[in-house]
């Protein structure tokens, strides 16, 4: 699995890491399992951390968070066919540790 890679089947994505002090990153960190090696994706659109993350339709979703002085209500979607993250309709309130969970119905 490369960064560019579309398929995230054995991929674990870290973005907005929470540091020691406690500082918000826009930065992502992809883990590949098979070759057990740690390498930076493409950068968020704003630091965040403490941010709620999942994966829809082979698109990486970053909820919500903290970005050093306030709670966050923006969502950004990393596309990786494009290689990069967009801004997509905020949540109504701002958020912080959010958890998703994504269900779907099998046709």
């Amino acid at each position: 699995m490369t960064v560019s890679g579309a398929v995230w089947t054995h991929t674990v994505f870290i973005p907005g890491h929470i540091l020691v002090t406690g500082d918000s990153l826009s930065t992502v960190e992809v883990y590949d399992p098979i070759v057990g090696r740690w390498q930076l994706a493409e950068a968020m659109t704003m630091l965040r951390s403490r941010v709620g993350v999942a994966v829809m339709r082979n698109r990486l979703y970053a909820f919500g968070g903290y970005n050093g002085s306030e709670r966050l209500s923006t969502v950004e979607v990393f596309d990786p066919q494009k290689r990069a993250w967009s801004r997509v309709s905020p949540m109504q309130c701002k958020r912080r540790l959010v958890h998703i969970i994504h269900t779907f119905k099998l046709h």
